[in-house]
């Protein structure tokens, strides 16, 4: 089942299949859905990644195409699923496309915004 969410999900192909995947879904009976409805969602899922980083353990944000998850996972049509956070130890000699990151001085500016 973790294989076929993760299909279903935007840059999966990117993870190795986690051990536990947490599905975070939206309940439209708690509160307005659409106020501050992302960061009502991520918060919690942060939190479950930065817990489990300090226990050692990997983890991944996906996000899900949410119909399809939703039904796979057989959510209410009232409710949808918004997040996944993937938790488990990474498989040894996986290989990773390596990230080039930019300097802090192409990233911050002082006293105005420049794009």
């Amino acid at each position: 089942m973790i294989i076929k969410l993760m299909v279903n999900s935007l840059h999966a192909e990117t993870h190795t299949p986690p051990s536990l995947l947490i599905a975070i879904v939206l309940n439209p009976q708690c509160g307005n859905p659409e106020e501050h409805r992302d960061l009502c969602l991520a918060m919690p899922a942060l939190n479950m990644v930065f817990e489990a980083e300090s226990l050692g353990i990997d983890s991944c944000i996906l996000s899900p195409n949410e119909k399809n998850v939703s039904q796979l996972l057989n959510v209410s049509n009232s409710s949808s699923v918004i997040l996944m956070v993937g938790l488990g130890y990474e498989k040894k000699g996986t290989k990773h496309k390596k990230r080039e990151r930019k300097s802090l001085k192409e990233l911050v500016s002082y006293e105005k915004f420049e794009s």
